[in-house]
């Protein structure tokens, strides 16, 4: 378990959440469900079930409100590692939908799905 959250913790996964992030913000609109619909789709290959979709939709709540109180964790969050990411995007907003992505990609479904 300690391993597995250094590797949730690794940069190349919060860049590849991040990357995640931009698709969902970026080709899902402005509604959170259709959000989460499109994240379940690209991550786990099927749409959210009804507990997962309440439970992913508390926790980007949660994790945008942390944000916008404090936006330096935010930016903190999106200026990790190398890769470039879409700076016209709230970054509180991004940054929440990045650990949205970060859970999702961190299931055992995304994992073993092929």
């Amino acid at each position: 378990p300690l391993q597995a959250l250094v590797l949730m913790n690794d940069v190349q996964y919060i860049e590849a959440a991040r990357a995640l992030a931009c698709r969902i913000m970026k080709e899902s609109g402005p509604d959170a469900r259709k959000r989460i619909a499109h994240a379940c789709m690209l991550a786990l290959g099927r749409p959210p079930r009804p507990a997962e979709e309440a439970a992913l939709r508390q926790h980007f709540e949660a994790q945008w409100a942390d944000y916008r109180a404090t936006p330096e964790s935010a930016m903190a969050l999106l200026d990790t590692g190398e890769s470039n990411y879409e700076t016209t995007l709230d970054p509180a907003e991004l940054a929440a939908w990045t650990m949205v992505a970060s859970v999702l990609l961190n299931t055992d479904a995304a994992v073993t799905q092929y």
